[in-house]
């Protein structure tokens, strides 16, 4: 969640923002800046399926400042996810929390650990930053809700609204040996 002190905007508040002119910010040297506004949100692919925002544009927070012969960037944003359940594959939300930064220092080749992958040619890739950054910060699964007991196997049925009535899978034939040594074990005697 976004701390209450930060400010966040509330969604599509103030202006688009994918690609933001770092000129356009007025930073001198020392000073910094805040801008808050919405970017585009292209949806993420993960196993097959697609997660992506309702709107298509998700509200964020920029706060730049400019120490010498650099940018610095921090940004925030709470990002609402919706798409398939990894259990039952029915539609979903959850929410995305991100707050990350980064620096670019101006004479810094390209591919150098003081240059931005997100800041070329005097502009700030808003929307790009934000997506990589929702892809690092999404949570391991995602459910309907905890407790969701997912689709049958055998007859692909729901089985948070319905039971179904597939027989219990056949045993795996490889744990045979270990289940007639366990047997053997539970034989009178078999302490010898």
């Amino acid at each position: 969640m976004v701390p209450a002190d930060a400010g966040a905007p509330s969604p599509l508040a103030g202006p688009p923002i994918d690609l933001l002119d770092v000129a356009a910010l007025g930073l001198e040297p020392g000073g910094g800046q805040e801008r808050a506004g919405h970017v585009a949100f292209e949806p993420l692919l993960l196993g097959g399926h697609s997660y992506g925002v309702p709107s298509g544009r998700s509200a964020v927070q920029l706060r730049a400042s400019a120490p010498p012969g650099g940018l610095h960037v921090h940004l925030i944003a709470d990002v609402l996810l919706t798409g398939p359940c990894w259990r039952c594959l029915e539609q979903t939300a959850v929410e995305v929390p991100v707050e990350t930064h980064t620096y670019h220092e101006y004479s810094a080749p390209d591919g150098d650990d003081l240059s931005s992958d997100y800041v070329a040619d005097d502009a700030i890739a808003v929307a790009r930053w934000l997506r990589d950054s929702v892809a690092e910060a999404m949570p391991q699964t995602i459910l309907c809700r905890a407790d969701c007991a997912g689709l049958c196997g055998g007859c692909g049925a729901d089985l948070n609204t319905a039971s179904c009535s597939c027989p219990p899978p056949a045993p795996d034939a490889r744990w045979g040996p270990l289940a007639e040594l366990a047997e053997r074990m539970r034989e009178p005697g078999a302490d010898d």
